[in-house]
């Protein structure tokens, strides 16, 4: 199997991954997704909950950055509406301080001009543009 830190999250019943994932190891693996999902199963001891389907498109993101398992068959999810507002709601401080490491991790200089083009590169994929 197949897996790195961000690509599975547990909660004390359930295992969450993405479809893709389980096509990529079916893939990898020679197995059918069927297989591929009871051996994660066995691996954690708790049933795997697949999330996606045959018309969702690759995804390839930690599965933390969508969903939070809290127990008692709770999940909270991420809303992009939320971050939206929020990433609205910044002064150009904000921006520079909340940014700039983003903008290094990626091998920039942090130069306002980066921080701004990092600021409206996320901004224009969370309103879908």
């Amino acid at each position: 199997m197949d897996f790195a830190g961000g690509a599975v999250i547990t909660d004390e019943k359930h295992v969450y991954m993405y479809t893709t994932f389980i096509k990529l190891n079916a893939a990898n693996l020679g197995l059918s997704e069927q297989e591929v999902v009871r051996q994660f199963e066995k691996l954690f001891g708790r049933d795997v909950v697949a999330l996606g389907g045959d018309n969702v498109p690759y995804i390839n993101a930690h599965i933390d950055t969508a969903l939070t398992p809290i127990g008692n068959n709770t999940v909270l999810l991420a809303d992009p509406r939320i971050s939206l507002g929020i990433l609205k709601s910044w002064s150009d401080e904000d921006k520079m301080r909340n940014l700039a490491n983003i903008v290094s991790y990626f091998g920039m200089e942090v130069t306002e001009e980066n921080v701004k083009n990092m600021y409206n590169d996320i901004l224009s994929k969370l309103e879908g543009e």
